[in-house]
């Protein structure tokens, strides 16, 4: 039985010569001035147009299927199944050596070179920042969440210029602040060869539904989560529906109240428009609401979709002073911030790494915390909580939600533009391969354990 070294070794040799096979293709026979054109640019004659050029669509569709998708999958499977002996004989580490599906020896091979610090060769991707049009007319934000729960980077992508085109607004057929957008990238290649100067095509087109607070279509899993449904009680416990109360020091519940007046937008069916109050009357009090899982609108949390959780706060309406505000995600994700000088609305959130996945931020008794701690007076307005799923499109996870200090909706034919770079076939070769296979991506670094083939 060959070892994991030997397996490994014949991994490389069978993506070389699918590797060497492309290079050449794409460089030498299909490019602009290669052979291929060279032959079509000397066509003369009444037979040699007509023969000559089924000749090179018939070379050009052999090399074709050398290399694309399934020809990539065949050469890869029996690695793959050769894999899953290493994975049995080992007593503390990996699983799935039981498998017979090609995609699932794939995830356990992943889980494998993760518990052993093994990675192959990045395909070096730069993943952009999205830019506006400058004539928008709304301001919405567009962030993007490129790393799995590991972190490690999603590679399973194109690399390529992307549009987002805002096709649905208030006007036409959904909710204020609910728009959609649909994303499309650069023209694919027609067949397997020259991917390198392709997109991702029609295949990857779809639609992004901006986030919001409120409910329908693009709403937050959080129940009130625009803090419009307000009962005054003077008893501890929960006066903002779906949420409960923890006050330390000498806070009382009529520190928590609704703010009517102040607010940082409306939601979508909203029964009123406000934000969430807290009062620091006494110096180094804490003021927590806490909504448990069984409050949402979910009763699960996908773990293999990463979640995206946020809340929008405003202490100089009411001069908030000192002391910090917070908001925590399950169990391991929280983030705080110190209350200074800030102006305006402004945006706390998870940060969009591994902490957004269920791995990081599980816990036995799942709830979702906003808090201000240690202020020393005046009050602070929290609005526009959401909870949500990252939007997969093309390999890597997205999300349209609103955070600008002030809020302008968007209006068909808005646009926003991102163009990543690198990821060029030739780079991070034996990842490269497993994406086009179709199985995905692997733990991959700048400096891997598993070199590529050369």
């Amino acid at each position: 039985m060959p070892t994991e070294a030997e397996i490994q070794t014949q991994w490389k040799n069978i993506t070389n010569i699918l590797e060497k096979t492309r290079a050449y293709a794409d460089a030498d026979l299909v490019s602009i001035g290669g052979y291929i054109d060279v032959l079509y640019q000397s066509f003369e004659g009444e037979y040699i147009p007509v023969d000559g050029a089924a000749f090179a669509t018939r070379i050009r569709a052999l090399l074709s299927s050398a290399v694309d998708s399934r020809q990539a999958l065949a050469a890869l499977e029996p690695i793959l199944f050769e894999y899953t002996t290493v994975l049995a004989g080992s007593s503390g580490l990996g699983y799935g050596s039981g498998y017979r599906s090609a995609v699932d020896i794939f995830g356990a091979l992943y889980q494998w070179l993760h518990d052993n610090s093994d990675t192959v060769a990045s395909r070096a991707i730069t993943y952009a920042s999205v830019s506006a049009n400058g004539s928008n007319t709304g301001n919405i934000g567009i962030s993007r969440l490129t790393v799995d729960k590991y972190g490690y980077d999603l590679e399973s992508c194109h690399a390529e210029k992307k549009m987002l085109k805002c096709t649905a607004d208030q006007n036409s057929g959904v909710r204020r602040w609910a728009e959609t957008f649909e994303i499309i990238g650069m023209a694919a290649s027609f067949d397997g060869l020259r991917r390198g100067v392709g997109g991702s095509g029609e295949a990857s087109r779809t639609n992004l539904k901006a986030k919001h607070a409120g409910s329908g279509g693009g709403g937050s899993l959080l129940n009130n989560s625009s803090f419009s449904d307000f009962t005054a009680s003077t008893s501890s416990g929960s006066q903002f529906a779906n949420w409960s109360e923890t006050l330390t020091g000498a806070a009382a519940t009529t520190d928590i109240t609704r703010d009517t007046a102040n607010y940082y937008r409306e939601h979508p069916n909203a029964s009123t428009n406000a934000s969430m109050k807290f009062a620091m009357d006494n110096a180094g009090d804490s003021i927590t609401v806490k909504q448990s899982m069984s409050s949402m609108r979910t009763n699960s949390i996908a773990p293999n979709k990463p979640h995206f959780l946020r809340v929008m706060w405003n202490r100089s309406i009411g001069s908030g002073a000192s002391g910090t505000v917070s908001v925590k995600l399950g169990g391991n994700a929280t983030v705080s911030v110190a209350v200074s000088a800030q102006s305006g609305w402004q945006e706390l959130l998870i940060p969009f790494d591994k902490t957004c996945w269920l791995e990081e931020f599980g816990e036995d008794t799942f709830d979702i915390e906003i808090a201000w701690a240690g202020g020393t007076g005046g009050y602070i307005l929290f609005d526009d909580a959401i909870f949500c799923p990252w939007d997969l499109v093309d390999g890597t996870y997205w999300l349209a939600h609103q955070n600008a200090g002030t809020p302008v909706a968007s209006l068909v034919e808005d646009e926003y533009y991102v163009n990543d770079t690198g990821g060029a076939p030739g780079t991070g070769i034996l990842q490269y391969w497993c994406w086009i296979s179709g199985l995905g991506y692997l733990p991959s670094s700048g400096t891997p354990t598993i070199t590529d083939p050369t």
